[in-house]
């Protein structure tokens, strides 16, 4: 089942931020709707750095891609977005998906000319400089609809879906052992505002840390959420779960096989 709650010492309080955009003095958040995001990672000077990297077409170099702080956007996954849960998703993987022709919100791994579409791109990474295991994106959620689940994964065809992050495990962490684009599914059971905490972490060989920090990621899900995405301050939404209790994530590649 979902993850327990947070208990009242860790849920999100007011921050700053929020009394602006309670106040109306905060910069309003870029919607995204349509077209390609790179979720990009990359070192420099010895730290890690995420930024998202968005084009109207996928085939768009990175440096000819507009540039912004995961902060800064709102992902929008509209109403149309809508599928039911059926065929290789009936797969034991993604029961967070729910039963079956259960309808859930779905951003598609390959690029589709009405919503948007995100790739993991660590293409950016020196992987020589890391220790062998690589680095990980992490993405917990720090506020969700209540009663809601959500999931990451890829699918190749009609293979069975490779789950990378799933809210109802506890499974926040994906793994990632080289260079790569990696597109991937995302996938929303009930319509709101999700906000995560994204991070892109590493070692290096003589046991060092490299942190991107966490950057707070906002999809608006279903039509009435994005029309209110760019005022959002976290007010309406219970807390996430906190994948206490649940067993240590798996960490699967994020390289398609």
């Amino acid at each position: 089942g979902p993850g327990t709650l947070p208990s009242p010492a860790q849920v999100r309080t007011e921050t700053g931020q929020d009394k602006a955009v309670r106040d109306g003095t905060a910069p309003t958040k870029q919607q995204i709707l349509r077209g390609s995001v790179d979720v990009r990672a990359s070192l420099r000077n010895e730290a890690a750095e995420l930024s998202l990297r968005h084009s109207d077409s996928p085939h768009d170099a990175a440096l000819d891609r507009e540039v912004f702080r995961p902060e800064d956007v709102c992902l929008g996954v509209p109403d149309r977005a809508r599928r039911e849960r059926t065929g290789p998703l009936m797969s034991s993987e993604t029961e967070f998906l729910g039963t079956e022709s259960e309808k859930f919100y779905e951003l598609r791994q390959e690029l589709d000319q009405d919503l948007v579409s995100l790739t993991l791109d660590t293409s950016d990474v020196d992987y020589s400089e890391l220790s062998q295991g690589g680095g990980h994106f992490s993405l917990v959620p720090v506020s969700m609809p209540q009663g809601s689940r959500f999931g990451v994964h890829t699918q190749q065809e009609n293979n069975p879906p490779n789950v990378l992050v799933d809210s109802t495990r506890g499974k926040w962490s994906i793994a990632s052992t080289g260079p790569s684009r990696t597109p991937v599914r995302w996938a929303f059971t009930e319509p709101g505002t999700y906000a995560f905490d994204l991070q892109f972490t590493a070692a290096t060989p003589r046991g060092g840390k490299l942190t991107s920090g966490k950057h707070r990621l906002t999809f608006a899900v279903g039509d009435q959420a994005i029309n209110a995405c760019a005022t959002w301050h976290g007010e309406t939404q219970s807390p996430a779960p906190s994948g206490h209790g649940a067993t240590p994530p798996s960490r699967p590649s994020a390289h398609p096989s």
